[in-house]
């Protein structure tokens, strides 16, 4: 197991499936604003216009009055004033065909899931992901609850308590939180504390095997485990979630989760300990420092 929070283990089966399907961040895609290419003259240029459009009114009421026949007089001006109009106003063709591509480029919708990649992570996991057998009545600790409020907030299918039969031993293993993608993603969320509140027996600790096989039994069965420590999910409960939507966008490209989260500072690791260490921090009342 890794050295440092959090920690993500995902089953062969899907890390199979990452490697032969990569996935891009298209949801990044912004719209290209271009300035306007602006048709209007500068203030130098109108004033010769100006005085051009006055000289050519004089002259046109003078050919008028003494040039003839009328409609060859007409018909001259016209082919004129249609000369004047493309040489006064060059830019208004190119203003036309950028004011287009501008709609164009602002229409772009970010594309946020895949259903393609969905459907075949649904076809891969169907039938081969471990199912509950009910919710558990274990007590919920305090950090719980408090990081229950925040991944509902951005995660609707949030399950807590859920338990699993145990192949090994009297009685099962129970999830934190489980976290149920419509692709067929599901993922185990787990928060770990150096000691047991009340008997300061020591949990999770990186020179025991019993999270190993935890582990190994959910992997096994097709989910994903991500471990958070106790301290990280008190500290930092939003850069979890976000540990969660990159996992989510990774395996499924869904990033509808993701874009709601990825501005907000990076989780910061966080040890693991040992033994020794747990039973150091439970004299010290060390969760006490971070606890609400």
């Amino acid at each position: 197991m890794n050295q440092t929070y959090p920690v993500i283990l995902y089953p062969e089966k899907i890390l199979k499936f990452l490697a032969q399907n990569s996935t891009g961040r298209t949801h990044q895609l912004q719209p290209i604003q271009e300035p306007p290419i602006k048709s209007v003259p500068p203030p130098r240029r109108k004033t010769y216009l100006y005085l051009l459009l006055f000289l050519v009114s004089v002259l046109m009421a003078v050919s008028f009055t003494f040039l003839s026949p009328f409609w060859l007089v007409v018909m001259a001006w016209l082919v004129i004033l249609f000369g004047m109009f493309g040489v006064m106003f060059p830019h208004l063709p190119t203003t036309k065909k950028h004011h287009h591509k501008q709609i164009t480029d602002a229409q772009q919708v970010p594309q946020l899931s895949s259903p393609d990649r969905e459907h075949q992570l649904s076809v891969l996991l169907a039938d081969s992901v471990i199912t509950s057998i009910g919710v558990g009545n274990a007590q919920v600790g305090v950090s719980e609850k408090a990081f229950q409020q925040i991944l509902q907030q951005f995660f609707p299918n949030i399950v807590p308590g859920l338990q699993f039969k145990n192949p090994v031993l009297d009685f099962p293993y129970s999830v934190d939180f489980a976290l149920f993608h419509k692709s067929g993603l599901s993922i185990d969320i787990e928060i770990d504390e150096p000691y047991v509140g009340n008997t300061k027996e020591p949990s999770h600790c990186i020179d025991s095997t019993k999270d190993d096989i935890r582990n190994k039994f959910f992997t096994a069965g097709n989910w994903v485990v991500v471990r958070f420590s106790e301290k990280q999910v008190v500290q930092y409960p939003q850069s979890c979630c976000q540990v969660i939507a990159s996992i989510i966008a990774r395996v499924t490209g869904d990033y509808t989760y993701l874009t709601q989260l990825e501005n907000l500072p990076k989780l910061p690791s966080d040890l693991m300990w040992t033994t020794r260490q747990a039973k150091k921090w439970a004299k010290q009342n060390y969760r006490q420092t971070y606890l609400p």
